[in-house]
């Protein structure tokens, strides 16, 4: 008895305005929650649906929202969850400046300029497919009118720093810094459109159950940053040279003699 009458006060401890914040708040991502805005009172079934958008976008992060016009141009296979306007950008900061160029985003946050190219099913099932994805990353073949506001001038001064895989979470898994590491990835983990998945342990390697790629790799992420911004950040990062210290140093012990 005690049991049910605890179950029955913690029912009763959330207040329906409580659900009705929790709902205009999730709406910003969540269309279907927008019919609660003006609501004062809520049936079991409509707290119940609330509860289940909490329960499942509960401390997910880099969550950015997107226009309808932008949903339907990414795809559903792109979106967080069904019904919920949204795609998952891992590592992304709020601050960064993102452009969703139909099926691509480009972000730019800290100087750098990702690219989040796009590829087809077929392709990214394709060991053959993807290796070719990634040769013209790196050469900076990928059609670059679809994917940023770079005139083609303006992108030659731009160099491919590293690819890595888009899937539905965003950027996962290694950065590749040339093609020839990109395409022996690739042949390792590709094989008859199944992706085979590695963990390592102490003893040896586990091999996962393979997965179809088709569901979840969206295509290959791209950073490419201005030749001059590189060399630049690098002179920032690197010590102060010495050559002051070592000449001024014979001149003063000179004078002293």
């Amino acid at each position: 008895m005690a049991r049910g009458r605890r179950g029955a006060k913690k029912g009763r401890g959330r207040q329906t305005d409580d659900y009705l914040t929790s709902a205009r708040q999730l709406s910003r991502i969540v269309p279907s929650l927008k019919k609660f805005r003006n609501r004062k009172t809520l049936t079991k079934s409509e707290k119940a649906t609330i509860r289940r958008r909490e329960k499942q976008l509960r401390n997910i992060p880099f969550l950015v929202p997107v226009s309808k016009k932008q949903a339907k141009k990414l795809g559903r296979k792109k979106l967080f969850l069904p019904g919920v306007q949204a795609v998952q950008l891992r590592n992304v900061h709020p601050e960064a400046k993102i452009k969703f160029k139909g099926k691509n985003v480009e972000v730019l946050q800290d100087g750098q300029r990702w690219i989040y190219w796009a590829l087809d099913t077929d392709t990214v099932r394709s060991r053959r497919g993807m290796r070719k994805a990634g040769q013209d990353a790196f050469n900076k073949q990928f059609p670059i009118e679809r994917v940023s506001d770079l005139a083609a001038k303006a992108f030659q001064k731009f160099r491919v720093q590293q690819v890595h895989l888009w899937a539905h979470a965003g950027i996962v898994g290694d950065a590749f810094e040339s093609v020839q590491q990109f395409v022996m990835w690739v042949n390792e983990k590709w094989n008859q459109g199944r992706y085979i998945s590695t963990r390592y342990f102490a003893g040896g390697d586990i091999y996962t159950q393979p997965s179809d790629p088709g569901k979840w790799v969206n295509g290959i992420a791209i950073l490419i940053e201005d030749t001059g911004y590189t060399e630049k950040r690098k002179a920032l990062t690197n010590e102060p040279p010495q050559k002051t210290n070592n000449v001024v140093s014979p001149k003063r012990s000179k004078k002293k003699t």
